[in-house]
Parts: C-alpha cells; sequence; structure tokens
C-alpha cells in the first residue's frame, strides 16, 4: 500500500504547509504521537496552520491526521475498528478546540443573570432542548425559544442583564436586527454556531462560539460536547 503522504501534490500547498508536510515525512513516527502544541513549538507555526494543513489532507483536525498516520498501512475492513477510532479522534479535536474561559463566562452568567434563554430552531433545536431539559431537571431556571419570530419578538422586550444561549447551525443576516435589539436593551449573548460568524453580527455578541471544522456531523458533535460541559460544570458548581 503506498503512503498517503507520498501522494500530495506539494505544488498545491503553501510555504507552510511544505513545511509541515517536509518535517512529518521525516518524523512520521514521532508526529503520529505527538501534541498539537509540541509540533507548532517545532516548527515555529501555529496552532491553526496545522488544523488547515490537516483538513487539506481531508482529516478534520490534528488528532484525525495521526490517526491516519498510524493506521495508513494497518487496513482493516472491520467496522469497528476503523469507526471507533476515527470517533475518538473527533472528539480528541473538539476538546483541543474548546475555549475554557468562554465555559466560565457562559456558566457564570448563566447563574447569576436571570433570565437566562436558549434558542434554538430547526436541527439546533436538539441540542438546546436537551440543555433546556437537563437544567429544568437540575431546578435551573431557563426558557426555551425554537422560533424566530418569537425570538424576534423578544428581542424588543427582553429585561437588561438578562443571558440569552443562541445555538444555530449558520449565522444568517436576519440575526442582524435581533442582535441588534438584544444589545440596546443591555442583554448578554452568547451565540454558539457552526460556521463563522461575520464581523457585523459579531461586534453584538458577549461569547461567540464557532464550532465548524470539516463536516455536519463533527459540527453537531462539538456542539452537544460543548453543551454537555456546561451542563457539567454548572451541576458541578451549584450551590450547596
Amino acid at each position: 500500500m503506498s503512503d498517503f503522504l507520498d501522494t500530495i501534490d506539494e505544488n498545491k500547498l503553501t510555504y507552510t504547509d511544505q513545511t509541515i508536510l517536509h518535517y512529518v515525512q521525516e518524523n512520521r513516527q514521532k508526529v503520529s504521537w505527538m501534541k498539537i502544541s509540541d509540533l507548532c513549538n517545532e516548527l515555529f507555526i501555529s496552532n491553526a496552520s496545522i488544523v488547515r494543513f490537516c483538513q487539506k489532507l481531508g482529516c478534520r483536525g490534528f488528532s484525525e491526521f495521526k490517526l491516519k498516520l498510524r493506521s495508513a498501512n494497518n487496513v482493516t475492513n472491520d467496522p469497528y475498528a476503523r469507526i471507533i477510532p476515527v470517533m475518538k479522534a473527533q472528539l480528541d479535536d473538539c476538546l483541543s478546540t474548546i475555549n475554557e474561559n468562554q465555559l466560565r463566562q457562559i456558566v457564570t452568567y448563566v447563574k447569576t443573570c436571570q433570565p437566562f434563554y436558549i434558542y434554538g430552531r430547526n436541527i439546533s433545536s436538539i441540542p438546546a432542548q436537551y440543555m433546556y431539559d437537563i437544567l429544568t431537571t437540575l431546578d435551573i431556571p431557563c426558557i426555551s425559544i425554537n422560533w424566530i419570530d418569537t425570538l424576534a419578538s423578544l428581542s424588543k422586550t427582553i429585561p437588561e442583564n438578562s443571558f440569552i444561549l443562541l445555538l444555530t447551525e449558520h449565522a444568517h443576516p436576519e440575526y442582524q436586527n435581533i442582535l441588534e435589539n438584544l444589545h440596546d436593551r443591555g442583554a448578554i449573548v452568547s451565540w454558539i454556531c457552526s460556521s463563522p460568524i461575520p464581523n457585523e453580527l459579531n461586534k453584538y455578541i458577549n461569547i461567540p462560539i464557532y464550532t465548524g471544522q470539516h463536516d455536519e456531523v463533527h459540527n453537531k458533535l462539538s456542539t452537544f460536547l460543548i453543551i454537555q460541559i456546561v451542563i457539567d460544570l454548572l451541576t458541578n458548581t451549584k450551590a450547596p
């Protein structure tokens, strides 16, 4: 079996990509078990540059790239041997991109700001409803919203210092008026979005979190993971 690294067309890579590729080719075994921070320090290259390089090769992130390095010469038809390690790598990638300070801020706002709203529509209503159901069970006050018209109406009357958590697949322009209203009324907004949030919307958000990695499945995994961590933090920091 040919090495997937040898099939890469270097002419399509940037200088930084080529630097990473050459290092990996010369240190394959070492890189396959390295932390991304160690590789960054070794090459004086940013975390984002390495992730982009991995994505150009069809991987969701550095963890999956390392898995591909380790398994390139170990092909199997066993779905458990193929799928489970990949999912573990995806989870590792999700965890590596999480900003702990942002999650701490969300937990603080949930505990100190009232009312607390959770918004999610269409597919994003699933993690939103999950969070609402769990927090309600834990006696943590929250209000669920799953219609954009309801969100638009709320944005005009929301009390000052309220906290609203938005969960969406896309950063649609239709949210601009809503965000402007929320900002004008002094609400605190966190937006967990699977697509990049444009600057014209980002300026109205206190805690923007972009979960987009490579595909829709991975994005949903990231969103659920963030929600679960917030729930666990709330549970473990809840006053007795």
